[in-house]
């Protein structure tokens, strides 16, 4: 199996650039990875070439659905230019504020106009906030979006799963060539 949470880390290595041939792995899955990338659907047609026919990818993305990504994409204009250790110590906040988040009426608005990660644990939150802030790439998508990618690149049985776009599908025994790779991405949906 590949997992792309490595290669995420290493700024030089881009995931159109894998260095591993066609129909190599029976699983792939990128957790958080993908939407960080200049071009997403490029990095995923890429990705889900290493998987062998019959093989399984798994993606999880950031979602467009609902309001609250409108404030923290304006937000990173700004927390994106922030030195990391500023933005690690500021999205430490991110700990004790999860409780007034909690609450029905005010956490709702807090929510809305400066979001957190909602994660129990505060390790994770902590992360999460940071991971929201400080990328400078950070794609949301729509799950109509992301299943075109899973249908244009051959897979076949797409699952839905709770959450953000978490989503997993079987690679056709049989490919057929797509004609127009280009297109993956391109199409607009509304949000």
């Amino acid at each position: 199996a590949i997992h792309l949470g490595a290669y995420a880390q290493l700024p030089e290595v881009e995931i159109v650039a894998l260095p591993f041939r066609a129909h190599t792995f029976d699983l792939a899955y990128s957790i958080g990875v993908l939407h960080h990338t200049p071009n997403p659907p490029a990095a995923f047609a890429r990705v889900a070439e290493t998987v062998k026919p019959r093989g399984r990818l798994a993606v999880y993305l950031y979602a467009r659905y609902g309001s609250s990504h409108h404030a923290s994409d304006a937000l990173r204009t700004v927390t994106t230019r922030l030195p990391l250790r500023l933005m690690w110590l500021l999205s430490a906040a991110a700990i004790p504020l999860y409780y007034p988040y909690r609450l029905p009426v005010v956490g709702k608005a807090l929510r809305l106009a400066l979001p957190i990660s909602m994660e129990p644990n505060w390790r994770w939150r902590w992360l999460d906030t940071f991971d929201w802030y400080t990328p400078t790439y950070q794609w949301k998508y729509l799950y109509p979006e992301v299943y075109r990618w899973f249908r244009d690149t051959g897979f076949e049985d797409v699952q839905l799963f709770d959450g953000p776009i978490r989503m997993s599908a079987k690679k056709a025994q049989v490919m057929e060539p797509i004609s127009d790779r280009d297109r993956l991405g391109h199409e607009l949906v509304a949000s």
